[in-house]
């Protein structure tokens, strides 16, 4: 069976090089320690890696909807042309039944929630790699420390 393409062909390489573009943005990164903190003897620029995987996140949920619609025109074509070459079966024979409101949103909730498990499993998938990419930022970064 053919594997489903969830992300328009776009590798895994691809959301990375598009991960260390945001993340290579800020080579200078200034933290603050307020006296009431504990502080630890590494500090990381949590909220850089935080926002880099948001945006990261939505470029991966928004690529997921572009893919479903290419999937569905391929399917919607791949069924016309089974229909053109099948002449015996008349149109009349199929009747469509239309769902209710209460089936399309029940049908929207389970499509977000597999939409959300996808692109949580492609995070996961693409983890490790971008915990290398954060050791290797924190190589070349300039971070400031700076206490108030």
């Amino acid at each position: 069976m053919e594997e489903i393409d969830y992300f328009k062909g776009v590798t895994n390489q691809q959301f990375i090089d598009y991960y260390k573009l945001d993340l290579y943005s800020r080579m200078e990164i200034t933290l603050y320690t307020y006296p009431n903190e504990m502080t630890e003897d590494g500090l990381f620029p949590w909220e850089h890696f935080n926002r880099c995987e948001g945006i990261l996140y939505e470029y991966l949920y928004n690529a997921y909807p572009e893919a479903q619609f290419q999937r569905w025109e391929q399917q919607k074509s791949e069924e016309q042309a089974i229909s053109n070459s099948d002449d015996q079966q008349s149109h009349s024979d199929q009747i469509e039944i239309e769902p209710t409101a209460e089936q399309k949103a029940e049908s929207y909730k389970m499509e977000q929630e597999n939409r959300n498990t996808i692109v949580r499993a492609k995070m996961q998938e693409l983890n490790a790699e971008l915990t290398k990419i954060q050791d290797d930022y924190l190589e070349n970064v300039k971070l400031t420390f700076i206490d108030l």
